[in-house]
């Protein structure tokens, strides 16, 4: 328990990197929550590096790490579960509140029988999707029967699919959408800015795709799509922004297509804001997703959005409101939507101001925190949220 009255918090996550979803999560909450009302601390699996700009998150936040480098062994993994159950030890905090794709670290704390504070797992990823290694799923389901253990998702997908997969014994799942702050998102002037450090004109139509660059979400059909409409639409262009183990492939098959120099891989992108406040249209082709917050982030530049009908995408893009959805591994269908708003600029233009009009009522990030805070009180033992007066 704080020493100060709060109510202690220990989020454990796998890094704090600036870019990537789950660490995005855990900056925008860590960043907004109260401080006069929870005592937060932040443990990351790996060291904390540079890129994980801990400064930028303020002040009242205690960090830790585990230390695990390099490759996952075994005895790494093993390391790194016992450095978290000492870490609880000392801390003793009120709530554990552990990411998926670590609750694996829990291990020697269930073992130890140490495991007995409230904890909060955060399931980002349906069990269904591929994405949820066997060992990892075994302990977060073990946890999630629980009493003592809540589930938390962010979209009524892997909601569903989540009950489906603990079954009997599931605890109350609470669902609490991804937020974002606005004042973050690009401008006219980031626009222009980033045009013209690119090279781009101000009357080519920008098609853009930022994703990670991995088989399941498809990033090939972005490039098929590049040199299907660059030839009968001259004012289109094309903007891959991401990296991963597929970048070498795409960039090959962009040159035996042929796409030219209307297709522009960059990587990871450092202006985010400014390319998707350039684009006319985002586009996501990924076979699933359990939120999509680049698609979110996409709709809060004020862009029209085009994206396959999986997972969570679904409560995001309204069809025909603010954007377009397809099916699957259909680049015919992908072609023709992205074409289509290409060709009708007032659709366009309707679609992407009513995504960013959906953000601001519905996706903004103080609401998202002050969920987070419902479910922390929620969840603390009964003596803690009867002090607080909640």
């Amino acid at each position: 328990m704080s020493d100060h009255g709060r109510l202690s918090v220990l989020q454990v996550v796998w890094r704090l990197s600036d870019t990537g979803g789950i660490p995005q999560v855990v900056r925008r909450l860590v960043a907004g929550l109260d401080r006069g009302l929870i005592d937060i601390h932040v443990c990351t699996a790996r060291p904390l590096a540079s890129q994980d700009a801990v400064d930028d998150l303020g002040p009242g936040i205690s960090f830790h790490t585990l230390g695990i480098e390099g490759d996952r062994t075994l005895r790494s993994r093993m390391s790194g579960s016992l450095r978290l159950l000492q870490l609880i030890r000392n801390l003793r905090p009120e709530i554990v509140h552990i990411h998926s794709g670590v609750t694996w670290l829990l291990v020697p704390t269930i073992v130890g029988g140490f495991h007995r504070k409230p904890s909060i797992i955060e399931v980002h990823d349906s069990p269904q999707s591929g994405r949820v290694s066997t060992a990892n799923w075994v302990v977060e389901r073990w946890l999630l029967r629980r009493k003592r253990s809540v589930a938390l998702v962010h979209s009524k997908a892997v909601e569903s699919a989540l009950a489906s997969a603990v079954g009997a014994g599931c605890p109350k799942i609470w669902t609490i959408p991804i937020g974002l702050s606005l004042a973050g998102a690009g401008s006219a002037a980031d626009a222009s800015e980033w045009r013209r450090r690119n090279h781009i004109s101000s009357d080519e139509l920008i098609v853009t795709y930022v994703g990670r660059l991995v088989l399941s979400k498809r990033p090939e059909m972005f490039v098929q799509l590049a040199s299907q409409i660059g030839q009968s639409v001259p004012t289109a262009f094309f903007v891959l922004a991401g990296d991963g183990p597929n970048r070498k492939d795409l960039e090959d098959l962009a040159r035996s297509i042929a796409v030219g120099d209307r297709l522009l891989i960059r990587g990871r992108e450092p202006d985010l804001p400014g390319l998707l406040a350039a684009s006319a249209i985002f586009v996501s082709t990924s076979e699933y997703e359990g939120f999509g917050m680049a698609i979110l982030e996409a709709m809060a530049a004020t862009t029209a959005v085009v994206a396959t009908k999986v997972g969570a995408t679904e409560e995001l893009v309204v069809p025909g409101v603010n954007g377009l959805l397809v099916e699957p591994n259909d680049p015919s269908a992908l072609v023709e939507a992205v074409r289509y708003l290409l060709e009708h600029p007032d659709v366009r233009s309707r679609m992407a101001s009513e995504g960013r009009r959906r953000v601001e009522e519905e996706y903004d990030v103080s609401t998202m925190v002050s969920r987070y805070q419902d479910l922390y009180l929620a969840v603390a033992p009964h003596d803690r949220v009867g002090s607080s007066g909640t």
